[in-house]
């Protein structure tokens, strides 16, 4: 929202707390979704609710949102993005990564695929078209029949693992970009193959390249002064220079401060 004040964002609301902070920021963007009325449009969602970990039921709802907003409020583009996600640039420049295509998606960056899992579900664009459906209600389906929190030998891996055949099956669907912007969904597994740097302007960079957006996976608060970062291998470097402005973000943001100033 500080990077694009223009944008609209939906915030699927799981509890009551998000929901009472979505409606909150309404006057800066922020379209409050409700988990009960995406419930009521898709109802085959309850069927599995019952039988599945919070989080594994969550996952389920991954193709299912983007098809409730588009039929709900009628956009014609839309981008998923996890919760653990921060933006350092605009965002428009991953639309225009995503060009015309139908569905964008990032590749995790392992050859072969570790764990047999491509593509990460972190960042997603959607087109409101037949390509883009013909695709989203197929993924709806697989996870509806299947989305356990761990990882076959076959790379079913929850929602993410599905993504595969988008690699896989080439054809299957159409208007199908891998995106290869290192700065869309940059992440602990990709950074260490990049050199992070802030330009004179302020912005975070990888050499010719803005770093859009990062994927704060596996990133806790521990109390209000410290965190850990990941278990992944990061830097001195990227430390201070993508993970402390994150830090201080989240600190703001839990004293409600995040919006002072802006």
């Amino acid at each position: 929202m500080k990077q694009s004040p223009s944008s609209r964002l939906f915030v699927l609301a799981l509890d009551d707390r998000v929901l009472a902070q979505a409606e909150g920021l309404s006057d800066k963007g922020v379209v409050p979704v409700r988990l009960v009325d995406v419930e009521a449009y898709c109802l085959a969602l309850l069927a599995v609710k019952g039988s599945r970990q919070p989080k594994e039921y969550y996952a389920t709802i991954s193709p299912v949102l983007p098809m409730y907003i588009f039929d709900k409020f009628g956009v014609s583009k839309l981008f998923y993005t996890d919760a653990d996600m921060a933006f350092w640039s605009d965002p428009a420049e991953i639309e225009a990564v995503m060009g015309d295509h139908s569905l964008m998606v990032v590749d995790h960056g392992f050859e072969p695929p570790r764990a047999n899992v491509r593509f990460n579900v972190g960042i997603l664009g959607y087109r409101n078209d037949t390509s883009c459906r013909e695709f989203l209600e197929w993924w709806r389906d697989r996870c509806l029949e299947w989305c356990e929190w761990r990882t076959l030998p076959d790379g079913r891996c929850c929602d993410q693992g599905y993504l595969n055949i988008l690699h896989d099956q080439p054809d299957r669907f159409k208007g199908v970009l891998s995106c290869l912007h290192p700065g869309v969904n940059l992440a602990p597994w990709s950074i260490g193959r990049h050199n992070v740097f802030r330009g004179s302007d302020g912005k975070l960079t990888l050499g010719k390249y803005n770093l859009i957006c990062y994927h704060y996976h596996e990133f806790q608060m521990v109390g209000t002064d410290s965190y850990y970062p990941t278990g992944w291998k990061i830097t001195a470097s990227d430390r201070k220079l993508v993970y402390e402005p994150y830090f201080r973000l989240i600190q703001d943001s839990m004293a409600g401060k995040l919006w002072e100033g802006s």
